[in-house]
């Protein structure tokens, strides 16, 4: 608080202590009495007496030699002195730190000089020894040649305003440390696209440092179409106060590379709901969308595959049919696969088969190969060559099963067919031969595979 606002001007060249006390200081050659008239000067001391007792702020004044000549109610509850304990003390004897009284009367020595301005932060302390911070605010009473006698002084104490700052300060240390340590770029932005703050993702991102970045609208580097952009979304945000989701765009990396984010923003208000900045995170998704990509190739794979082939989790429930495998079940492409179980797509013999060879098969050793069928709509069973597969977790646990299954009725139906010619030409060849033993083939063991019967060997 400005002493001069409480009504007391170093223009009247007279210390408080003088007008309260009336001394009388000759001004060529005539008392003060005879500049004032009574009843003004009566009334001046009264208000001065009241703005010093009831002065909520503590007002202390101070001659040239540093001694206390002025003490307030004010400042007796904030140091703990009584006003006849510091008058004619030393004022840095009694209120400031040792530590810290060197530099206090340096600064005291100026202002009387009145070579610094009214204004400074100290460390004070109080009778029963807390130290505690200060914000002082000094008025110069001069005499009527103009010279310095004393110092007015009122004090505020803002240790906790300075502890909740620093608090503050910590707080937004630990905040930046934490969006240090995300992945994500962050970027805070002020009007106009300036930045303000990034992240270390965003500035290694960049390759640029926070001082470097700082008031920058976007890097040299950048594409000047995306930069547009860039200053378009920001007003937007800014502007409108409504949040921003970018789902794709293109962001330029110190090396050239142009790598994709995906980006929201929003606002940041002040408390009288004022938007005065935006952030921005944004992600890169330049490895999901290319995973994107290659899943949709082994999708279309998979839906052009003549096989059947789906996927189920572990209680059996469908996640995926190919397009083989709705035809296959007569199923429609658009059929939902809702509560659909694998159980469904077997005949009764086949699922036992799947239940206790296959599937626990497949959890011991990875996959299993052998033959079931498939049932049809109507109950028409296809015969199938199937394999399951069952995969797991990077710790071994089943997340999954997966089947590929052949419709292999043809080939049972041409196996068959290939048997019966074979039967009738050896049965035709008996007949008509009339020497055999001179061209039989010497009895040998003969190995042989058909699909759905297994293998096995037998003498001829």
């Amino acid at each position: 608080m400005n002493f001069q606002q409480q009504g007391i001007q170093s223009g009247n060249n007279f210390s408080v202590k003088q007008v309260l006390k009336v001394d009388k200081v000759s001004r060529n050659g005539q008392e003060i009495e005879n500049q004032l008239a009574e009843p003004d000067l009566k009334q001046l001391q009264d208000k001065l007496l009241l703005l010093i007792e009831r002065n909520p702020l503590p007002l202390i004044e101070w001659n040239t030699a540093f001694q206390v000549i002025e003490w307030n109610p004010a400042a007796e509850q904030l140091f703990g002195y009584s006003k006849s304990e510091v008058l004619g003390c030393q004022v840095s004897e009694i209120i400031v730190p040792e530590i810290e009284r060197v530099e206090a009367i340096k600064i005291m020595e100026l202002l009387i000089e009145e070579k610094v301005g009214g204004n400074n932060l100290s460390k004070n302390l109080t009778k029963h020894g807390t130290v505690i911070i200060c914000d002082w605010c000094h008025t110069p009473i001069t005499n009527v040649d103009g010279k310095v006698i004393s110092i007015v002084s009122t004090v505020q104490d803002i240790t906790k305003v300075k502890s909740f700052e620093s608090a503050l300060r910590e707080n937004e240390k630990t905040y930046q440390q934490i969006l240090d340590a995300i992945t994500d770029m962050v970027l805070v932005k002020g009007a106009k696209s300036r930045i303000i703050w990034a992240n270390k993702a965003f500035r290694d991102y960049y390759g640029m440092s926070e001082s470097q970045l700082q008031n920058m609208i976007d890097a040299p580097f950048s594409e000047p179409d995306h930069t547009l952009q860039y200053i378009k979304d920001d007003a937007y945000v800014f502007e409108s106060g409504q949040t921003l989701e970018i789902p794709q765009e293109p962001v330029n990396r110190y090396d050239g590379e142009v790598r994709l984010f995906h980006t929201i923003k929003s606002a940041i208000r002040n408390e009288l709901g004022q938007v005065i900045m935006t952030v921005g995170v944004s992600r890169d998704i330049s490895e999901h969308k290319q995973a994107e990509k290659e899943q949709a190739k082994l999708l279309a794979i998979l839906e052009a595959a003549p096989d059947f082939i789906s996927t189920a989790d572990l209680t059996g429930q469908v996640l995926y049919f190919n397009k083989a495998a709705r035809r296959m079940l007569e199923m429609g492409e658009k059929e939902s696969l809702q509560g659909r179980n694998l159980c469904q797509n077997h005949p009764k013999w086949a699922n036992e088969i799947i239940q206790n060879q296959g599937l626990p098969e497949s959890v011991r050793v990875g996959d299993w190969v052998g033959e079931t069928a498939l049932l049809k709509a109507d109950g028409r069973e296809i015969p199938i060559s199937q394999l399951i597969v069952a995969h797991k977790s990077p710790d071994g646990e089943v997340e999954y099963f997966s089947t590929i299954a052949r419709d292999i009725n043809e080939l049972k139906a041409s196996g068959r067919n290939f048997t019966a010619k074979s039967e009738r030409f050896r049965a035709n060849s008996s007949r008509t031969t009339k020497h055999p033993s001179s061209f039989a083939p010497k009895r040998k063991n003969v190995l042989y595979w058909s699909i759905g019967c297994g293998s096995g060997s037998r003498n001829e």
